[in-house]
């Protein structure tokens, strides 16, 4: 890789993006830390309708669809 730099986002992601792409993983392999990181995913804040759509779809990955069903409603409140 020389010559190439990565981006101090794709380096460091926010805790964000980085569970919402792990959390799936865990759930498929049936890890037991899948348990405290969506306990760590839903702890993040969040209010508007992008961050509430993006969790929506991740819920839904999830398969946690009364969940995801209730944080669309919220996001198509909030936009």
């Amino acid at each position: 890789n020389e010559g190439h730099q990565v981006g101090e986002h794709a380096l460091n992601p926010d805790p964000e993006t980085a569970l919402s792409n792990i959390l799936p993983i865990l759930y498929r392999a049936g890890d037991p830390d899948f348990g405290p990181a969506m306990a760590a995913y839903l702890a993040i804040p969040a209010n508007d309708w992008f961050a509430l759509g993006n969790r929506a779809v991740t819920l839904l990955d999830l398969e946690q669809y009364e969940a995801a069903l209730e944080t669309n409603t919220r996001a198509m409140a909030s936009g």
